[in-house]
């Protein structure tokens, strides 16, 4: 991998993470504003969604700062070294805050059925589990903090 390329691959989860962020500070808004939210259910939508924002947005600042240093001049730097420094810790705590703002956005999708009804509410949940198993399946391969 060159830096073009870590350039490339920080944009795309810097985007992808602004798009999640925002989707979840949106619905946290619509929540927000809605009467009758006193219920647990309705707490615990709302918190999820203000953590997954949260998580999200930190992490796309963070690798965008990131995609930054890969695009700023380093040339008494070797690039493998370049490469560890962008890909080392704060790469990984990025990807926690990623990890923990899609667990709390499926919470979310889980839990915001049970504001209407209980039948919607275990249809949500499942469709909850269901999206965040598929998630993790997907990601398993390339998730690795050893």
């Amino acid at each position: 991998m060159d830096l073009q390329a870590a350039h490339l691959i920080l944009n795309q989860l810097a985007t992808i993470c602004t798009y999640l962020g925002g989707f979840s500070l949106v619905f946290l808004g619509a929540l927000i504003t809605m009467r009758g939210t006193e219920s647990r259910a309705a707490q615990v939508t709302i918190v999820s969604s203000a953590v997954a924002s949260c998580c999200f947005i930190l992490s796309a600042v963070g690798w965008g700062i990131l995609q930054l240093s890969a695009a700023l001049p380093a040339n008494d730097v070797p690039v493998d070294k370049m490469l560890d420094a962008l890909f080392g810790t704060r790469h990984k705590l990025f990807s926690l805050l990623y990890l923990a703002g899609q667990f709390s956005l499926f919470v979310c999708i889980g839990s915001s059925g049970y504001l209407h009804s209980r039948k919607i509410g275990h249809l949500t949940f499942g469709i909850g589990a269901f999206g965040f198993a598929i998630m993790g399946y997907v990601l398993s391969p390339y998730v690795n903090f050893g």
